[in-house]
């Protein structure tokens, strides 16, 4: 059926170079059937656990793997009402679980839901894990981060506070999550109506902190779901990887999402005509929330561009030395039309085939034990 082929999706998780384990999750669940699509679209969750260890670990795939199943059962609600209660529930059961076991207290867990719907894109959202779109070259951040340094910085723009007070707050404190508490506040941003071809990008902190918005844009627009999550793990690791690694895109088709081969709608032809013109305005009415919240060209500079042609001297001398299983050949032409495209001053496509050269270093590198 072709309105679930168009969107091309892809998730990855990775545990970084510092954690001992990798306590994010993630899930992607696309509508089964022309009908499920039509009532309850695609569901895409990216979840980042906190407490430690295995605490965080478990309420992280508690969430992703809840809201998928509770939101699927609902039937009787708005798709509003739908996800919000979906996400409460997944809430009220990891409290539960803390509350039950001293080693489990205070164990909890962000949650970013993206539903891609018929009228357009839907975000419900706790915590500091992003939703970004992508659309042409620009990457907007869709949702607000429940963290200590992004509400006092909006004190600070209201005039409440000075924004020096801002300069020295740790950026790893939340102010939100599933589970501390019995009952949560959910943002709901959306529906944004869908545009062919836009992408979107939910992560965690461990890409959106060691990776600039601009270059998020420019490697989720110039290559496929899967090859650019890859690439974006690959560069969050080599800047540091100091947290987990996880992200879902999903990319829509360059054309509009087709409904063939779908049941009929019960709303009579003449009927539906004489109602689009509302529903085209209600698609256009945000439901709540102000995104985005942040925008940025999809650019590289020249300095972002010099940063990662040293990086990749060090990483190549290093595979050199070490033996590592690196497919040559298509380093190489990776690395020729890189060089190609700087000599010039194609900085965007200089960067995407620099970043594809090191991810191939990367992956040849002998896994650790």
């Amino acid at each position: 059926m072709k309105w679930q082929r168009d969107v091309q999706y892809f998730g990855a998780s990775d545990i970084g170079t510092r954690r001992s384990t990798n306590q994010d999750s993630w899930a992607v669940h696309m509508a089964p059937d022309g009908h499920q699509w039509e009532q309850q679209g695609h569901l895409c969750i990216v979840a980042d656990g906190m407490g430690g260890h295995a605490v965080g670990e478990l309420a992280s795939n508690l969430a992703t793997e809840m809201i998928v199943l509770d939101y699927r059962k609902q039937s009787s609600q708005s798709v509003k009402d739908n996800i919000l209660q979906s996400i409460q529930n997944a809430n009220a059961h990891i409290y539960e679980r803390g509350c039950q076991n001293q080693e489990f207290q205070g164990m909890g867990t962000t949650a970013t839901a993206l539903l891609l719907l018929p009228e357009g894109a839907l975000i419900a959202h706790v915590g500091d894990s992003r939703a970004y779109r992508i659309r042409d070259d620009l990457i907007e951040q869709l949702t607000f981060d429940h963290s200590l340094v992004w509400e006092t910085k909006e004190l600070a723009k209201q005039g409440i506070k000075s924004k020096e007070s801002v300069e020295h707050i740790p950026d790893n404190i939340i102010l939100r999550s599933l589970g501390p508490a019995a009952m949560v506040k959910i943002d709901l941003e959306g529906p944004f109506p869908n545009k062919p071809g836009e992408t979107f990008l939910l992560c965690s902190d461990g890409l959106s902190g060691q990776v600039t918005n601009g270059e998020l844009g420019v490697l989720s627009n110039s290559l496929s779901p899967e090859e650019a999550c890859r690439t974006l793990i690959d560069l969050a690791n080599i800047r540091g990887g100091p947290d987990n690694i996880t992200l879902v895109i999903a990319q829509l088709p360059s054309s509009e999402i087709s409904s063939e081969n779908q049941p009929r709608s019960w709303i009579p032809k003449r009927l539906f005509s004489f109602l689009r013109p509302i529903f085209k305005t209600a698609h256009k009415t945000r439901i709540s929330g102000n995104a985005p919240y942040r925008s940025a060209p999809c650019t590289i500079d020249p300095s972002q561009l010099l940063e990662l042609i040293s990086l990749e001297k060090v990483y190549r001398k290093q595979a050199i030395a070490e033996s590592w299983n690196v497919a040559w050949e298509p380093f190489f032409l990776h690395y020729k039309n890189a060089e190609q495209l700087r000599q010039s001053a194609n900085w965007n496509q200089a960067f995407v085939s620099y970043s594809q050269s090191i991810s191939m270093l990367i992956r040849g590198r002998p896994k650790q034990k």
